[in-house]
Order: structure tokens, then C-alpha cells, then sequence
């Protein structure tokens, strides 16, 4: 009695998987990740039949229980799960996911991590921190460029501060010009008492030399002018 072709075709397949379950034991034993992942799944079992923590920590490493994180600590449970899921981190995200114990962070803080994410083209993880350097930018004016991934700020630049102090120096010195001077006038004092202002009006006015010529003047003779002259 003959086979059938397509039985002969599962049976070399079933072999061939037979060999190569056989080979990737033998490989794992070889290299004592076999005999690693026994212990911790034995030392993970009776830990949990036990009820003994420390036992568990040992075997499968320390985990968070959201519980015992303050409501900021589960949404950053929630954006660090997010981040690895956007950008397609699979190996990462399932152990995070048991390290973290995510199934027992409550649907208040999922939704308040969906109400942080704006855009889908990023995380909400990414956008907080874009939305941060942004506030910042201001202030590490004037420091030295922070290096990125992948860019760099720009260089220094003076102060806005600085600037502004500037404008604002030149608007009140241009005021300042366009305010006419007021003329400082002393006004003469007056006497008040009686006999001062009448003692006062008793003398002639005195004559004013400079508009004065010589010729002007009573008793003066101008051959003596002559005669000092000649000598």
C-alpha cells in the first residue's frame, strides 16, 4: 500500500520541527539559559503559593505596584507605556508591562494621560517635553548650546532683558529733547518796610558806563587830553 504524497510531505515537516525543537533546546542547555528560566519560573511558583515577596524579587526582578505611586507616579506609568507603544518598542513594553503592573493602573489616570496627548503624530510624552523646552527657551538665551538628538540650540544670544532696557533708555532720553526748557527767572525782591523803600528813592540812579562816551561827562576838559599827549 502506497503513502499519499501530502503525508509524506507532513511527516518531513513534523520531523523537521522535531529536529529543530531538539537543536534549540540543546542550545539554550548549552549556554545555561534552559536551566536559568526553570529556576526562576519554580522560584516565581512557590513565591506565589507562599505569599513571600522576597523570594519573587529575587526570581523575576523588583516590580512597582501603582498603589503605593502618588497620582502623577500612575500617569507616568501611562506615558512611559504609551511612548514604547508608539514607537513600536514591543520587548520593551511587555516587561515594562509586568515591572509595572499596568493592569492595575485605574481608567482616572489613562484618561488624564489621553487629555495630555494633543497630537497623534508623537507621544504625550514627547509633547510635554517639547512644551517645556519651549517656556525654557527664553531663559537658556545667553547659555551655552544644549546639545539635542540630532540638533543644536543656537548660540548665545544677548538677553531680551537687556534689550528692552536698551529701547526703553532711548525713548526717555528722545522725550526728554522734545520737552522745552522752562527758563529759570529770579524775580528782584522787593522791600516791604516803609522808610527802607523811602530812603531808597532819595538816590539818583546810577549811570550806565558802558553806553556813556567821555564827552559826555560834565567837567571834563579835552585839552588835557591834548597835553597828555604831547607829553
Amino acid at each position: 500500500m502506497e503513502e499519499n504524497p501530502a503525508e509524506e510531505d507532513v511527516n518531513e515537516i513534523n520531523t523537521t520541527l522535531l529536529e529543530l525543537q531538539d537543536a534549540f533546546a540543546t542550545a539554550l542547555r548549552n549556554a545555561g539559559v534552559l536551566g536559568k528560566l526553570r529556576a526562576q519560573l519554580r522560584a516565581a511558583a512557590i513565591s506565589v503559593i507562599r505569599g513571600d515577596p522576597y523570594l519573587r524579587t529575587a526570581a523575576v526582578g523588583k516590580t512597582i505596584l501603582p498603589a503605593a505611586l502618588s497620582p502623577e507616579g500612575r500617569v507616568a506609568l501611562i506615558l512611559i507605556e504609551e511612548f514604547a507603544r508608539v514607537h513600536g518598542l514591543q520587548q520593551t513594553l511587555g516587561v515594562f508591562e509586568e515591572e509595572g503592573n499596568l493592569s492595575l493602573v485605574g481608567e482616572l489616570e489613562r484618561n488624564t494621560a489621553r487629555r495630555l496627548r494633543g497630537s497623534l503624530e508623537s507621544s504625550a510624552l514627547e509633547q510635554l517635553i517639547a512644551a517645556a523646552m519651549a517656556r525654557e527657551a527664553p531663559q537658556l538665551q545667553g547659555q551655552e548650546p544644549l546639545m539635542t538628538s540630532g540638533s543644536v540650540l543656537p548660540a548665545s544670544t544677548p538677553f531680551v532683558s537687556d534689550e528692552r532696557e536698551k529701547e526703553r533708555e532711548q525713548h526717555a532720553g528722545a522725550r526728554q529733547q522734545q520737552q522745552p526748557k522752562k527758563e529759570v527767572r529770579a524775580e528782584l525782591e522787593t522791600p516791604c518796610h516803609p522808610e527802607i523803600a523811602a530812603g531808597l528813592k532819595e538816590y539818583e540812579d546810577s549811570i550806565n558806563y558802558s553806553i556813556v562816551s567821555v564827552t559826555d561827562l560834565p567837567g571834563v576838559d579835552e585839552s588835557n587830553y591834548d597835553k597828555i599827549e604831547n607829553f
